[in-house]
């Protein structure tokens, strides 16, 4: 049975990673019988999150820190340990029981990046080193306190960025304790110079040595949620590659995605197309979300992804143009339609190359 703690951890955290990606109480089988893995796993793109959670017993007489040096230090961390050298066995089968009793069966790649978490709970006021390092991991397991987790994840709110901050955080936190006064060269022209003294003020260094502190109104996450939930229904099974894309925004990346689709629920029923706004993961695809007015045509809009689609193509050497379109519809309503477009590079020419220039003359317009 998952006890209190386990279960407000994973409300938490669903808040932030989708709910497909999260398993609890994960379960193996090998020569001493049945073994729990950790109690909460989440897949992120090429990781995992291995969560081993402990809760101390309200009435028990142990004071904190003993419970601490003891459950924490030797207990979970040593978990930690077993859980990452199990998933590398390539033989283990790994599976979580359903409400019903019935196992599932989960895949689990072992050649993915293992991220190592504990959180405790029940001893909120204790000072605690944030970071402990295994030797025979040689990595970082990250420890946090119920709360410190809860704070974590809320000021960082982006999953890329929560898998990159577990990736980083000893780099802000010394073994040992102590105090820590931090120079970041951000620019030329700007340092970077700090104290932190708490979770927050980590998780914000974090965010300022980064985006230069990128703020995400938290109502937007639940927007960004909810579109990433329309994309995943409807079509991450014929384009898995969309949604990874989407999944593994940064802060910069989905703060735009946001605007532009609160800028897309507001003007849902405005006759008037605008640029669409283009992104890309650096390698061979990009995405482009385009908003199409209310009553236009089909043949409006196949013009418009042709040139936009072209010019996007070509002028970042993009062979495939995922499509994200937002079509209007009555009394405010709208769907989402998703395609992909593929572009031959090798066709590059003048023709081509003059069309590029009218549409970077518009953009300069």
């Amino acid at each position: 049975m998952t006890n209190v703690s386990e279960e407000l951890i994973t409300q938490i955290t669903q808040k932030f990673f989708f709910e497909k990606n999260i398993y609890t109480n994960v379960f193996f089988i090998n020569s001493d019988g049945e073994n729990e893995l950790c109690d909460i796993l989440i897949e992120f793109i090429d990781f995992y999150i291995c969560i081993q959670v402990k809760e101390k017993s309200k009435s028990g007489k142990s004071e904190d820190l003993q419970w601490f040096k003891r459950t924490v230090l030797k207990k979970a961390i040593r978990q930690a340990k077993k859980s990452e050298h199990t998933i590398k066995n390539e033989n283990i089968d790994f599976y979580i029981y359903l409400t019903n009793r019935e196992k599932q069966h989960i895949c689990i790649d072992n050649n993915k990046s293992i991220i190592q978490i504990v959180v405790f709970c029940n001893s909120e006021n204790l000072t605690y080193d944030r970071c402990y390092f295994s030797k025979s991991l040689n990595k970082i397991i990250n420890i946090f306190s119920y709360d410190d987790f809860s704070i974590m994840l809320e000021t960082i709110s982006i999953p890329y960025d929560i898998v990159g901050y577990t990736l980083q955080r000893s780099i802000y936190m010394p073994l040992g304790g102590g105090k820590r006064f931090i120079f970041e060269e951000l620019t030329d022209d700007l340092t970077l110079f700090s104290a932190p003294n708490n979770e927050k003020d980590y998780a914000e260094m974090y965010l300022v040595k980064n985006y230069y502190r990128q703020d995400i109104k938290p109502e937007y996450i639940q927007f960004y949620n909810e579109f990433l939930s329309m994309i995943y229904k409807d079509y991450s099974a014929q384009m898995p590659k969309l949604f990874d894309m989407l999944f593994s925004a940064d802060a910069n990346l989905a703060n735009r995605i946001i605007s532009y689709y609160c800028r897309t629920l507001e003007r849902i029923k405005d006759k008037t197309w605008e640029t669409p706004l283009f992104t890309h993961n650096n390698k061979d695809s990009g995405i482009l979300f385009i908003r199409k007015p209310y009553l236009s045509s089909t043949d409006e809009l196949n013009n418009y992804i042709s040139n936009f689609g072209t010019y996007f193509a070509y002028k970042n050497k993009m062979s495939n143009i995922f499509l994200v379109i937002f079509v209007g519809g009555e009394r405010d309503t709208f769907t989402i339609n998703a395609g992909l477009s593929k572009y031959d590079l090798s066709l590059f020419d003048t023709e081509m190359e003059k069309k590029i220039k009218e549409i970077d003359k518009l953009f300069r317009e």
